[in-house]
């Protein structure tokens, strides 16, 4: 029932996965007419871990862009969808474990998103949407800090920490945010349903 559905640690065709494509497998048992997937980190062939989108909504253009980090295999997949004052930007994200990594790929992501009236920023940040850390995200662009509290998502087992996160421009309203039981990730999917303004009606 999901327009758009961002995915990290999706495998991109391995030994771990029986060699699927598990962002196109996704797609085409849910019947998402669009896709994207970025590999990010690859084992030799036991493991090829990569971030993916499915949209209903038709993208008018994807970047793949390796983030900043001591250890490679990080990455933001951007993508916008139409043109004008109708466009929207999309970064689907996972950061680094260590906060240091954090900052410098935050920084790297501000300029990605820049001062776009229309963004969203959705994934696995590793950190609080409160804390230092994403101050000059929200300093850098028009993203603003969740007037929502963010469930827990990590661990799916036993939630404590709210480290996933879907954050937009303030013309988005997030309405709701909520999570999905899953028996097999670490992490609980995080939900969110946005109220577009009328410059963005035309996605649909």
């Amino acid at each position: 029932d999901f327009d758009m559905v961002g995915l990290q640690e999706a495998d991109a065709g391995s030994l771990r996965s029986g060699f699927v494509n598990q962002t196109q497998y996704l797609a085409e048992a849910a019947e998402f007419p669009y896709w994207s997937r970025q590999p990010n980190r690859k084992v030799a062939q036991f493991a090829a871990s990569s971030n993916g989108l499915l949209t209903r909504i038709k993208p008018k253009e994807v970047l793949d862009y390796p983030l900043p980090g001591r250890i490679p295999g990080r990455g933001a997949l951007w993508v916008r969808f139409a043109s004008g004052d109708a466009e929207l930007v999309l970064v689907v994200a996972h950061l680094s474990l260590g906060p240091a990594a954090r900052k410098r790929q935050l920084a790297f992501i501000a300029e990605l998103i820049g001062k776009q009236r229309h963004a969203v920023l959705m994934g696995d940040l590793n950190c609080s949407a409160h804390g230092e850390e994403l101050k000059g995200l929200f300093r850098q662009t028009s993203l603003v800090p969740p007037t929502k509290q963010t469930p827990a998502t990590y661990p799916s087992w036993q939630p404590r920490r709210a480290i996933d996160h879907i954050l937009a421009t303030s013309k988005i309203s997030i309405e709701e945010l909520w999570t999905l039981p899953h028996p097999v990730s670490d992490h609980l999917p995080l939900a969110a349903r946005v109220r577009l303004p009328e410059a963005l009606k035309g996605l649909r």
